[in-house]
């Protein structure tokens, strides 16, 4: 394959979402709303091969005005700050990087298609299927979420190469972000932004309670002897003492039943960058991670989250500030879904595993070196203040 140069190509597999070029050990794609209609495998195409925003190399059968080895005079079409953008009679962004609104991160795992689709992948075929019997579940509940577009063959997903790919339609809403939370995080009104997160959670958690699906089960208790506490202490030897007893603590609560900690089926990642908003609904992406658990993991996680996107390790008005935004995710929650008193006893705690878990995680990703070390100082202020989180409920 020449990059720059208009060649012909073989077609080698036919997606829902457009067709392979190439042989069995190089392939490229061309967008589906390129391929000639009636193609079959075997069939040879016309393309020109470039390098899309994100450094991929993709097909396309648009007549570009300038190849390699050629001059053209060229539109300039926009002036900015790298530079000048040249019309080279190519499309821009047919297969686009995600990037979290929250903190800039790329998604890793999903591509924009256009601007009404999401290529979502993954070699974990539970972790797919737990995403679609998701999302078809809620759907038919009225909530706003992603459920897959089915292929020409009518099949829910793609399988190459090892990889597990489907598309879903792409939800155009707002993206919370953790900033926004900020300016409402000192109201008591019920209609606070913040509460309303916690309400969302706790509407999501009473349509997940009815959901029939096969799911991971995850049982804290057990993690926290086994990983939790011995990497904890690991990472944070001069607390060792301080986890042991609290985390101890946590496993007393357990010893309630579960009618005290009650088990469902969780999002298990309520991230702002998941939770969607649009003028008539809300909406909740990515349940790849979802699991059986202790339900009240999804309103602690959320607020950790904010946390982490938000830190500040200096500003302690900023900090004390999250603790009221913890606490109203809490409140807005009980709100929907009615807390136990061990539940809102078990709050701090759960914060305190969740935020060593993330910490765990990160320390294991050389590429989230960043995070990792954000998340061990987020830990340490959790540590130091664990008394502010503890609620009167309780």
């Amino acid at each position: 394959m020449k990059l720059g140069e208009k060649q012909v190509l073989t077609v080698v597999k036919i997606v829902d979402f457009g067709v392979y070029l190439g042989n069995d050990e190089e392939r490229v794609l061309l967008p589906k709303k390129q391929v000639p209609q009636g193609i079959e495998v075997g069939d040879p195409i016309e393309v020109f091969l470039y390098k899309d925003s994100s450094d991929r190399m993709i097909a396309t059968t648009n007549e570009p005005k300038l190849t390699i080895g050629k001059t053209a005079v060229l539109e300039v079409t926009d002036v900015g700050r790298i530079g000048a953008f040249l019309d080279w009679g190519l499309e821009k962004e047919l297969v686009s990087d995600i990037f979290y609104e929250g903190n800039g991160e790329r998604c890793e795992n999903a591509f924009f298609i256009g601007d009404d689709f999401v290529l979502k992948f993954t070699s974990d075929f539970d972790e797919m299927q737990n995403h679609i019997s998701l999302a078809k579940s809620l759907e038919n509940v009225g909530l706003l979420t992603a459920v897959p577009v089915k292929t020409n063959s009518g099949e829910e997903y793609v399988f190459d190469s090892g990889i597990y790919f489907y598309l879903t339609r792409r939800i155009k809403g707002k993206a919370v972000t953790a900033q926004s939370f900020y300016t409402d995080a000192t109201t008591t009104k019920e209609e606070s932004k913040v509460r309303f997160i916690g309400e969302i959670l706790g509407q999501l958690s009473i349509l997940l309670k009815d959901v029939q699906m096969q799911a991971k089960e995850i049982n804290l208790s057990n993690d926290i002897s086994e990983w939790i506490l011995p990497k904890g202490k690991e990472l944070f030897p001069e607390h060792a003492l301080f986890l042991q007893k609290k985390l101890n603590e946590l496993k007393g609560l357990f010893n309630r039943g579960d009618d005290e900690l009650p088990r469902q089926i969780i999002h298990r990642d309520p991230n702002p960058s998941n939770i969607l908003m649009t003028d008539k609904q809300w909406g909740i992406l990515d349940f790849d991670l979802a699991e059986r658990n202790i339900r009240i993991y999804d309103p602690c996680y959320a607020a950790t989250a904010i946390l982490s996107e938000s830190f500040e390790a200096s500003n302690d008005q900023k900090l004390q500030k999250w603790c009221k935004i913890y606490k109203n995710i809490l409140y807005g929650y009980d709100s929907v879904a009615k807390l136990t008193k061990t539940e809102w006893k078990a709050a701090p705690y759960v914060v305190l595993a969740n935020q060593l878990v993330c910490t765990i995680w990160f320390s294991k990703k050389e590429q989230y070196q960043e995070l990792y070390e954000i998340n061990k100082k987020m830990t340490w202020w959790i540590i130091e203040h664990f008394d502010q989180l503890r609620f009167e409920e309780d």
